[in-house]
């Protein structure tokens, strides 16, 4: 059996780290050949000795090195920073090079976020229709600035041009704790960090924020089942190549539910309360003030006061039928956590 080049980016991330684990536990893993880009020393070693894979050292702004990578796989797992556009470009010349020396198709892969789908809510309502995965033309005339989409547009460039088919995952807020041989080498980040950094704002202040009324609705996914998807697709491409979307058409949402950015808001004052955080005659959630406001990027209040709901339709079709929906439970357990560890004095 020939061996399958895989070249993956955020190798030691919280999805890229579950993702080669999840490799690693399938049983044709025999036939893979995996390299990983690894910034950390120490990180590089302990996914070494705990997966035995190729580790090539180096960081996501190292482009040739990236490109010469990725010109080398039949496979490019592009789990690094979605909003990296020179790393996915350096990862697309890759593919384009390969192509031009043997006329081979490389199968790109990218995790991206359903963030593109942003509305203008700001807190003030809910969704009003759900996009789905398959609403192809709705997707493509998406505004180059949302959040995501310089990225995304280039990739499906890429498959037009022919040298490279190009599949995109787009999750929700992705929730739980990863597990695999990474995550138990201490070799990946095993939460999502980006909950933390989104409530810090709240510790700072001593009160937790909505955006409006924060009815927007986000939606989300479990770690694991978001892996779960990543599998069936790429048994989808290898099985029918022909038959599985890909380009404009091969965006793949994933999703099992949502929560509104009030019921989050409430978790945090929930955790700042139990972690003796609370401002002194605090009652819950407050609005940001205008010059709080002012910290924020357009992008960011975009994506914080907007609906950003979805229907993962296509990727239900590959046989995909996630059953988890505890996002809030376990983000309470994530900033209990985190909170703990926080001085008092912010």
């Amino acid at each position: 059996m020939s061996s399958t080049n895989i070249f993956i980016t955020g190798a030691t991330g919280y999805l890229g780290g579950t993702l080669i684990s999840a490799l690693l536990d399938r049983k044709d893993s025999a036939s893979f050949d995996i390299t990983a880009l690894v910034r950390s020393a120490e990180k590089a070693e302990k996914l070494k000795n705990a997966t035995g894979i190729n580790i090539a050292m180096g960081s996501h702004s190292d482009l040739e090195l990236i490109e010469t990578l990725a010109s080398k796989a039949d496979v490019i797992l592009s789990m690094g920073d979605c909003d990296d556009l020179e790393l996915a470009k350096a990862q697309l010349r890759g593919a384009k090079r390969r192509y031009e020396a043997t006329g081979t198709l490389s199968v790109f892969i990218h995790a991206s976020g359903v963030g593109c789908l942003a509305d203008d809510a700001f807190g003030m309502y809910g969704p009003k229709d759900l996009i789905g995965d398959i609403d192809t033309e709705t997707i493509a005339a998406l505004p180059i600035d949302q959040p995501h989409r310089s990225v995304d547009v280039e990739i499906v460039k890429a498959d037009k041009q022919g040298y490279v088919k190009t599949y995109i995952v787009a999750p929700g807020t992705i929730y739980g704790t990863a597990t695999g041989k990474v995550a138990d080498a201490g070799a990946q980040n095993t939460y999502n960090k980006m909950m933390d950094d989104l409530c810090l704002a709240g510790f700072l202040r001593k009160e937790a924020f909505i955006f409006g009324e924060g009815k927007n609705e986000w939606a989300h996914v479990e770690i694991g089942e978001l892996v779960d998807l990543i599998m069936l697709l790429y048994d989808a491409i290898v099985a029918k190549p022909e038959e599985t979307a890909h380009g404009t058409e091969g965006y793949y949402f994933a999703e099992n539910g949502a929560y509104a950015l009030f019921e989050l808001a409430d978790v945090l004052q929930k955790v700042l309360v139990e972690t003796g955080h609370v401002k002194a005659g605090s009652k819950g959630p407050t609005h940001f003030s205008t010059e709080e406001l002012k910290l924020w990027s357009p992008v960011h209040i975009r994506m914080l006061g907007g609906n950003v709901r979805c229907k993962s339709s296509r990727s239900r079709s590959l046989g995909w039928n996630p059953v988890k929906t505890h996002c809030l439970e376990t983000v309470y357990e994530q900033l209990m956590k985190f909170g703990s560890k926080l001085p008092l004095a912010l």
